[in-house]
């Protein structure tokens, strides 16, 4: 097994070179020959390697950006290809458009969650409009 990276500033360098390229958390496993579970348990017990991953993750994300960036306007860049590894990495998602109208999908309880919170305001502004309403609803 390869030294552990907190004993050894040496490698610590080569897992931000790797992260420069983009590297994912899997590929220093592989350049520290660690397991992901126990590349896990170091990153929990020590504040030194959970720094430098936490660099290290910021470089690589930063390599996309720059990648993007970069290639955007390039005839033949694949940008399909690009957003599945930006969402599959950094849980980016497509846009969800939200009704305002009420329209859109909502449950049950959220609607009576909602309902009674209006309820309560209204009571507050006009308690003689919610007796009338609760007196007719029925």
């Amino acid at each position: 097994m390869s030294q552990s990276p907190q004993k050894s500033p040496n490698k610590w360098d080569e897992v931000l070179d790797l992260y420069e390229q983009g590297a994912s958390d899997v590929e220093i496993c592989k350049l520290l020959g660690i397991t992901r579970s126990r590349f896990d348990r170091m990153y929990a017990d020590s504040e030194a390697f959970a720094n430098l991953i936490d660099h290290g993750r910021t470089i690589a994300h930063a390599w996309y950006m720059e990648t993007l960036r970069k290639s955007f306007t390039k005839q033949g860049f694949n940008t399909a290809l690009f957003n599945f590894a930006m969402k599959n990495m950094y849980g980016w998602k497509d846009k969800v458009e939200t009704s305002q109208d009420g329209t859109g999908d909502i449950s049950a309880d959220q609607l009576r969650s909602e309902f009674s919170s209006l309820v309560k305001k209204l009571q507050e502004k006009d308690p003689e409009l919610v007796r009338h309403l609760t007196t007719n609803a029925a």
